[in-house]
């Protein structure tokens, strides 16, 4: 799917706000019984209601990578799925014909991650770079944001490291990291 933390941080402030209106508290456990069955708009079209068990309906959407790095949409669902039905929708999807990927990128929803496992074991599974330098940087001082984005991102620039892939890169790639962290741990 594409989820982008901004429409999940835009849908779950929204759904707080209805809900400490409905609870007329921001006590955590009043908030909390209050938001079960509260919808809003989402970004991608639909509406997304928060379920019992804490997840949300979302449109799931299957996307391509471009050579250009840009996705490209190649199927969507009609309306949303709902946040506990990922192994369901995933079998689904693979008893119509879909082939296990040789390679599933998403982002850190567990449900998610273990329905995938679950429905295609053989397929490698990555964390969205993306996602990952988004939580990345939410969680340090502004001031320091610039240059550990571009750090981040410099890990994984193969250019120029007169490298074919395989057990040589990965260890450049490593040593990187341990620099990387080094700087700042």
């Amino acid at each position: 799917t594409f989820n982008d933390p901004m429409e999940g941080t835009l849908i779950g402030f929204q759904l707080w706000v209805a809900a400490v209106e409905k609870a007329g508290s921001t006590d955590p456990d009043k908030v909390g019984e209050a938001i079960i069955g509260l919808e809003t708009p989402n970004l991608t079209g639909g509406i997304a209601k928060m379920l019992p068990n804490h997840h949300l309906t979302k449109p799931v959407l299957i996307g391509e990578i471009r050579a250009d790095g840009q996705i490209d949409t190649v199927w969507k669902t009609e309306g949303t799925v709902p946040g506990d039905a990922w192994t369901d929708f995933l079998t689904d999807l693979r008893d119509r014909g879909l082939p296990s990927p040789l390679l599933v990128i998403s982002d850190g929803a567990q449900g998610l991650i273990a329905a995938i496992e679950q429905v295609f074991p053989k397929a490698l599974r990555q964390r969205c770079l993306v996602h990952r330098a988004r939580n990345v940087l939410a969680k340090i001082p502004t001031g320091i944001q610039d240059e550990i984005r571009d750090g981040f991102w410099a890990l994984f620039d193969t250019e120029g490291l007169d490298c074919e892939p395989g057990p040589k890169l990965v260890e450049r790639i490593d040593a990187r990291i341990g620099a990387f962290a080094d700087k700042y741990a």
